[in-house]
C-alpha cells in the first residue's frame, strides 16, 4: 500500500484545486475507480491517509500506479461526467 500512497502523493503535487473527475489506474492500465471532486487536489490527496480508509480502499490504493483527472466548470458538471464515465468504462 505504501507504493500506492507514494504514487498518489507524487502525482497530486500537480493536481488543480478546481472541480473535476479523477481516474485511479493500475500498472496494467486498468481503471480501478472513477470519482468526482469539488477540489481535485484535496480529494485525491485524502487517499494518502490510510487510517481513515476501509479495507477495500486500502487494497485499491495498493494497486494504483497513476491518477488522471479531467477538470470541469463546476461540481454539477463533474457529477454528470463521473456518471457518464462510470457507465461507459464500468470500473471494478
Amino acid at each position: 500500500m505504501q507504493k500506492g500512497i507514494h504514487n498518489i502523493k507524487k502525482i497530486t503535487r500537480h493536481f488543480p484545486t478546481s472541480s473535476g473527475v479523477y481516474k485511479m489506474i493500475s500498472e496494467q492500465n486498468e481503471i480501478l475507480y472513477i470519482g468526482k471532486a469539488k477540489n481535485l487536489y484535496k480529494r485525491v490527496n485524502s487517499y494518502t491517509n490510510p487510517n481513515k480508509l476501509n479495507n477495500r480502499l486500502k487494497k485499491m490504493i495498493s494497486l494504483i500506479c497513476k491518477v488522471e483527472f479531467i477538470t470541469t466548470e463546476d461540481e454539477r458538471k463533474a457529477l454528470l461526467l463521473e456518471a457518464s464515465l462510470i457507465k461507459e468504462i464500468k470500473p471494478k
